[in-house]
Protein backbone atom coordinates (compact mmCIF):
# COMPACT_ATOMS: atom_id res chain seq x y z
CA UNK A 1 0.00 0.00 0.00
CA UNK A 2 1.40 3.35 -1.04
CA UNK A 3 0.05 6.17 1.09
CA UNK A 4 -2.08 8.58 -0.95
CA UNK A 5 -4.92 10.87 0.16
CA UNK A 6 -5.66 12.58 -3.17
CA UNK A 7 -8.51 11.83 -5.53
CA UNK A 8 -8.37 8.65 -7.59
CA UNK A 9 -11.03 6.23 -8.71
CA UNK A 10 -8.95 3.26 -7.53
CA UNK A 11 -7.82 4.55 -4.11
CA UNK A 12 -8.31 1.94 -1.37
CA UNK A 13 -9.38 2.33 2.26
CA UNK A 14 -8.19 -0.29 4.73
CA UNK A 15 -9.14 0.86 8.26
CA UNK A 16 -7.21 -1.90 10.09
CA UNK A 17 -3.85 -1.07 8.45
CA UNK A 18 -1.29 1.56 9.52
CA UNK A 19 -1.58 3.19 6.08
CA UNK A 20 -5.34 3.58 5.88
CA UNK A 21 -5.72 5.35 2.50
CA UNK A 22 -3.65 4.66 -0.57
CA UNK A 23 -2.90 2.79 -3.76
CA UNK A 24 -2.77 -0.98 -3.48
CA UNK A 25 0.12 -2.60 -5.36
CA UNK A 26 1.60 -6.06 -5.71
CA UNK A 27 5.23 -6.70 -6.62
CA UNK A 28 7.31 -9.72 -7.57
CA UNK A 29 10.87 -9.39 -6.27
CA UNK A 30 14.11 -11.36 -6.47
CA UNK A 31 14.59 -13.22 -3.18
CA UNK A 32 18.23 -12.53 -2.25
CA UNK A 33 18.54 -8.86 -3.28
CA UNK A 34 14.93 -7.65 -3.15
CA UNK A 35 15.15 -6.28 -6.71
CA UNK A 36 11.65 -5.67 -8.09
CA UNK A 37 11.16 -7.55 -11.36
CA UNK A 38 7.50 -6.67 -11.86
CA UNK A 39 4.53 -4.99 -10.23
CA UNK A 40 0.80 -4.51 -10.66
CA UNK A 41 -1.46 -1.69 -9.47
CA UNK A 42 -4.92 -2.73 -8.23
CA UNK A 43 -7.45 -0.56 -10.05
CA UNK A 44 -10.60 -2.37 -8.95
CA UNK A 45 -12.66 -5.28 -10.17
CA UNK A 46 -11.94 -6.47 -13.70
CA UNK A 47 -14.81 -6.55 -16.17
CA UNK A 48 -15.93 -9.96 -17.20
CA UNK A 49 -17.58 -11.62 -14.23
CA UNK A 50 -16.52 -13.77 -11.31
CA UNK A 51 -13.05 -15.16 -10.73
CA UNK A 52 -12.59 -18.91 -10.79
CA UNK A 53 -9.86 -19.08 -8.13
CA UNK A 54 -9.82 -15.68 -6.43
CA UNK A 55 -7.92 -12.42 -6.53
CA UNK A 56 -4.72 -13.71 -4.87
CA UNK A 57 -4.39 -16.56 -7.34
CA UNK A 58 -4.93 -14.26 -10.32
CA UNK A 59 -2.33 -11.75 -9.09
CA UNK A 60 0.34 -14.41 -8.48
CA UNK A 61 -0.39 -16.09 -11.83
CA UNK A 62 -0.20 -12.80 -13.75
CA UNK A 63 3.02 -11.58 -12.09
CA UNK A 64 4.78 -14.94 -12.48
CA UNK A 65 3.72 -15.45 -16.13
CA UNK A 66 7.15 -14.47 -17.60
CA UNK A 67 8.73 -17.29 -15.55
CA UNK A 68 6.34 -20.12 -16.47
CA UNK A 69 7.96 -23.19 -18.10
CA UNK A 70 11.51 -21.94 -17.46
CA UNK A 71 12.40 -24.41 -14.66
CA UNK A 72 12.91 -21.64 -12.12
Amino acid sequence: MIAFKGRLSFRQHMPAKPTKWGIKMWAICEASTGYCTGFDVYTGKKQGGAREHGLGYDVVWTLSKPYHNQNR
